[in-house]
């Protein structure tokens, strides 16, 4: 379990050798300046929605005002200019024009929030699968950092699934060749003297190494 964002961890739930459930929580960073986004993100968003509502007005009112120029310059005697007809053609397209871009900000301010929220998320850690921790990186009041280079410098815990072991085992070059995937075996280990597991070949290298 590797950290996703950057923030001192303020408490860790789970000791090394515990066994842990699936969605257990784990660890708690520093969500403040998270939240803080968020804030910011909604506030963001109010903000691009009223300018959208405005500019939809806005437009409204340059689509009447178009209108009605079109119609004056249709009736007899000529009662509006066709300078007038174009500035109001004009109008109206600026006000277009400006309502796509609110939109388009709408959109940006609502990417924007999901990400803040994403990032909000992400300051709490629970267990992605059952099993024991094995490894426990970090104390609390260290700060996680994401592990943009190396998977070893994000890492705060480890968590193994210890219902299913791997075995890698050598095998004698004048035995291997009898060796087919899928078949069974039993496996002795020294600490276990008394105890013969069972499996199954599910890997056959191609070199000694």
């Amino acid at each position: 379990v590797s950290a996703d964002v950057t923030g001192r961890i303020l408490r860790i739930g789970v000791k090394e050798g515990q066994q842990v459930t699936k969605g257990q929580f784990l660890m708690q960073i520093d969500p403040v300046q998270f939240q803080g986004a968020v804030a910011r993100g909604e506030a963001a968003l109010a903000n691009a929605l009223a300018s959208q509502v405005q500019a939809r007005t806005n437009r409204e009112q340059a689509k009447r005002s178009l209108d009605r120029a079109r119609e004056l310059s249709l009736t007899p005697g000529a009662l509006i200019s066709t300078e007038a007809v174009e500035q109001a053609q004009q109008g109206y397209d600026v006000a277009v024009a400006v309502q796509e871009s609110n939109r388009a900000l709408v959109e940006q301010a609502r990417a924007g929030l999901k990400e803040a929220r994403d990032n909000l998320a992400r300051t709490t850690l629970y267990a992605p699968i059952s099993g024991r921790i094995v490894r426990l990186a970090v104390e609390e009041g260290e700060v996680a950092v994401p592990g943009t280079f190396s998977r070893e410098t994000g890492l705060l815990l480890t968590i193994a699934d210890m219902s299913v072991i791997l075995a890698e085992v050598q095998v004698d070059e004048t035995d291997v060749v009898r060796l087919s995937l899928g078949d069974s075996v039993q496996v002795k280990i020294d600490a276990f003297a008394d105890s013969t597991f069972s499996g199954r070949v599910t890997k056959i290298s191609n070199s000694a190494k």
